[in-house]
């Protein structure tokens, strides 16, 4: 898909692009955007977390650093799920896995009620109100999983599914009923949620802004919260050529030369890539010194 898109936006035009980068901007400004990222995810985190008070905020962002770390290389969510091992001896699977859970629906409410002004706005309000409506039918889907009651005899016909929900299911839903009933604490995960869509409009938009282009903060909000949702589809890895044909659609619908969409799409997914391979050499060199 990504050698599709080099070709739609000719090859010649991008690589001048590319080479007239003013990487001296981009480099630390992003390497800034993912440190902030990590920061307001670790803010929310702990708000979800807090009631529980076994960890500290400078844990939780060590912790996501790694997280991050894995997500990048891990296909899919693999990476998210390493939190409940990075986070073993200070809290039980149970209640990580909770957290993961009610997190990511909130990630979904907050970037697809965003990406619904999108929606209509680019396309037609009807189909916001349809994506909404099924975004309505998730959140319900989940409150009904916290407070539905399993059939016992369904469960104690087959014993390994019994034990599954004895051991650990039962603690998911136990901590995902806690964690529901906690407005304080996911209201201001949502703010935190929110501000990190927010975060990721700002910064495309100010290295949209470096590379020539002069376009709306809210446009670009937009159009990056329906490439997030796009990204949740696994079609492709991490989502690679999905949201750069999101930006480069959309934004040249806005006026903006497709080739340097693409060329600034493509050096902030660089600098990500490399960033969190930094991390992961300093986080496995002191176990790799171990093994020589």
């Amino acid at each position: 898909m990504m050698f599709c898109l080099i070709w739609i936006v000719e090859p010649h035009n991008l690589l001048e692009d590319i080479n007239d980068a003013p990487y001296e901007l981009i480099i630390p400004w992003s390497i800034c955007y993912e440190i902030l990222v990590v920061v307001l995810w670790s803010g929310g985190a702990l708000a979800m977390l807090s009631p529980y008070k076994t960890i500290n905020f400078r844990e939780l962002i060590l912790n996501s650093f790694k997280l991050q770390a894995l997500t990048l290389i891990m296909p899919g969510r693999i990476g998210d799920i390493s939190l409940i091992y990075f986070l073993r001896k200070k809290l039980k699977k149970a209640i990580v896995a909770s957290f993961l859970i009610v997190d990511k629906v909130l990630t979904l409410l907050v970037t697809g009620v965003v990406a619904s002004f999108g929606i209509a706005y680019f396309y037609n309000p009807l189909y916001a109100l349809i994506f909404l409506t099924l975004i309505l039918l998730v959140l319900i889907t989940l409150k009904i999983l916290i407070s539905a009651k399993p059939s016992s005899n369904l469960l104690s016909s087959i014993s390994f599914i019994n034990n599954i929900y004895r051991d650990y299911l039962k603690g998911i839903r136990i901590n995902l009923s806690e964690m529901s009933n906690d407005y304080k604490n996911i209201v201001i995960n949502l703010l935190f949620t929110l501000s990190r869509s927010i975060l990721a409009g700002i910064s495309f938009t100010i290295i949209l802004y470096w590379y020539g282009a002069d376009v709306s903060l809210w446009f670009v909000i937009m159009i990056q919260a329906m490439a997030q949702i796009i990204a949740i589809i696994p079609i492709t890895y991490m989502g690679i050529g999905l949201v750069e044909s999101i930006n480069i659609y959309f934004l040249g619908d806005l006026g903006v030369d497709i080739s340097l969409v693409l060329a600034a799409s493509l050096a902030t997914r660089a600098i990500q890539v490399l960033f969190y391979l930094l991390v992961t050499f300093i986080w496995l060199r002191p176990r790799m010194k171990r093994l020589e």
